[in-house]
């Protein structure tokens, strides 16, 4: 009988810290930890540069020879419909680190 105390006793201090770790392992999994999206490094990018978004967009223009209108048409698509073109995207990979 004295056994199975120890065990119900053992059991009772281990399972808060058993159901916590678990919990924290569930949130881990679901959670955005690490994965940035590429608005977010666009943003990020523009703050460590110490210029705009707007500012990046002509900078990565100037590698894929795309005309000022082009980049003004794309700079409003992304602040209306959040849309980044490819030569943003590219620009951004290239600059992650």
């Amino acid at each position: 009988m004295a056994f199975l105390l120890d065990i119900k006793t053992i059991f009772y201090l281990l399972s808060p810290i058993i159901f916590l770790s678990i919990l924290i392992l569930i949130e881990n999994l679901y959670s955005k930890k690490g994965k940035k999206t590429t608005e977010e490094y666009l943003t990020e990018l523009a703050l460590l540069k110490e210029c705009s978004e707007h500012d990046i967009f002509f900078m990565a223009a100037s590698d894929w020879n795309v005309s000022r209108t082009k980049i003004e048409e794309d700079f409003k698509e992304y602040l209306i419909n959040n849309i980044i073109p490819y030569y943003v995207t590219d620009f951004v990979r290239k600059n992650k680190k």
